[in-house]
Order: C-alpha cells, then structure tokens, then sequence
C-alpha cells in the first residue's frame, strides 16, 4: 500500500501535534515524583510511569522522523517528475518553433 504525500503529511503532522502534547503535558501525565522518603513502591511505580512515558515520547518521536523522511522522499519524487515534464514541454516547444522558423525561411 502507498501513501499519498497528503496523507504522509498529515500522519507526521499528527505526530508532531501528539510529541508536542507529551512535551507539555508531562507534569499531569508522570504526576508528582515522590518525596525523599518514599516508599520503595512508590518509587518503582512513578519509575514505571516515567520509563513508559519516556519510551512512548521517543516512539512519537521516530515515528515522526519516519513521516518527514517521507514528506521529503516523496515531495522530491513530485518535483523531478514536474521537472521533465517541463524540460519535456520545453524541447517540444523549442522543436515546433524551429521548425516554424524553417517554414518560413523557405
């Protein structure tokens, strides 16, 4: 299955929006760490928490640099096909006046 570069654009910016959310939301998601006399537990749950927290940000995280290579592999495969095409329409158009020009010159 091939994605549009629509479609890859929107899933990366997804993934930006969600990094951003981590970035700010962190205080509320890991909630408060645990004072210097906590109990072990606590200290093991809130680990848990930050651990999980901190593997899910550097997944958004790949898979946002996955989606901007993407944009950017697929957005340089749109501008070298536009290009031939114009150096296409180029030739034909030097071609058809050339051989207007040896029209009436004869």
């Amino acid at each position: 299955m091939r994605l549009t570069s629509t479609q890859i654009k929107i899933f990366t910016s997804v993934m930006m929006l969600v990094c951003l959310l981590l970035l700010v939301g962190w205080p509320v998601l890991l909630g408060e760490r645990p004072g210097a006399r906590a109990t072990l537990a606590a200290n093991k749950e809130y680990a848990v928490r930050f651990v999980s927290y901190l593997s899910f940000m550097v997944f958004a995280l790949v898979l946002a640099g996955v989606g901007a290579i993407g944009v950017l592999r697929t957005t340089t495969a749109e501008y070298k096909a536009q290009q031939m095409e114009n150096m296409r329409e180029l030739i034909e158009a030097s071609m058809a006046d050339h051989e207007k020009k040896s029209h009436d010159v004869d």
